[in-house]
């Protein structure tokens, strides 16, 4: 067989072409289209696997690790998608339902695929046959940085009913933490507003119909997306943080402030300190 030209006998331009997944759900596949179509494209793997088998002692499917994941340099981050229908009821019962299924769920399911990466990095696959291996090289564990992010979809419509004149994008309030998002009492809950979903671990960000699509358009290189996540992260648990008003106007501040690097930066002014 001829040799195609341009192509000489290094291991590395034989290799085959990495096929990945396109996602099961509907969700699914709206994620890894959108990560296909924007900066995330390289570095973005929809639906991998871990080859833990369903039905034990190597029988059966592996089981989904997440919904995306990308590993780009040092950073790894870690995609669960929910897409959740409001339920019925009162407001404060029906966003308790829907934030312990759409934000909850998920970030247990991310927590899950880092503690998979950290303690079996050589066991993560691009198909559900286990027979893909993951195709790059994780990076060293002392210096990975994960970044949850979860896109939590189906509350927009209310949210923004709920608040005259909103974009419909979750609110943040640093000062919840953990179950503090989803009470045993419903009448304690503070609806459409998201803080410190894992205040033990890797922070999580909680993207919705509004504000995923805003960030993805704005932050236009996978540099760009994970030098905010990793500030914003730190910004949230600082203490400097009160609340904003969703997800877009966090990025606004975020995009017109300087630090002394000359790098966008959650930078707050001396006389609001005070």
């Amino acid at each position: 067989m001829k040799k195609p030209s341009g192509i000489d006998d290094r291991p590395e331009q034989l290799r085959p072409p990495v096929l990945k997944e396109v996602g099961v759900t509907e969700s699914e596949r709206y994620l890894a289209i959108l990560a296909e179509k924007s900066f995330l494209n390289l570095w973005s793997y929809p639906s991998p696997y871990r080859d833990q088998k369903t039905g034990g002692k190597g029988r059966g499917d592996g089981k989904e690790l997440c919904d995306l994941l990308v590993v780009c340099g040092d950073h790894i981050i870690v995609f669960s998608e929910k897409s959740i229908e409001w339920p019925t009821g009162e407001i404060p019962i029906a966003w308790a339902r829907w934030v312990k299924r759409a934000v909850l769920a998920a970030a247990k399911q991310a927590k899950g695929a880092e503690r998979w990466i950290e303690e079996h990095p050589n066991r993560i696959f691009l198909d559900r046959d286990c027979k893909n291996p993951f195709p790059i090289n994780l990076p060293p564990q002392e210096k990975r940085k994960f970044h949850h992010v979860i896109v939590a979809r189906g509350a927009s419509v209310q949210c923004k009913k709920h608040f005259a004149g909103h974009s419909g994008s979750l609110n943040i309030q640093p000062t919840l933490k953990g179950n503090m998002h989803c009470p045993r009492d419903p009448g304690e809950a503070t609806p459409f507003a998201i803080g410190d979903v894992n205040p033990d671990g890797s922070f999580v960000h909680v993207l919705d119909d509004v504000s995923l699509d805003i960030v993805m358009n704005e932050l236009d290189t996978v540099r760009d997306f994970t030098d905010y996540l990793g500030k914003k992260e730190e910004f949230v648990r600082s203490g400097q943080l009160l609340s904003a008003q969703g997800e877009e106007n966090l990025l606004a501040y975020y995009a017109i402030r300087i630090n002394e690097d000359g790098d966008h930066d959650f930078v707050v002014d001396d006389a609001l300190l005070q």
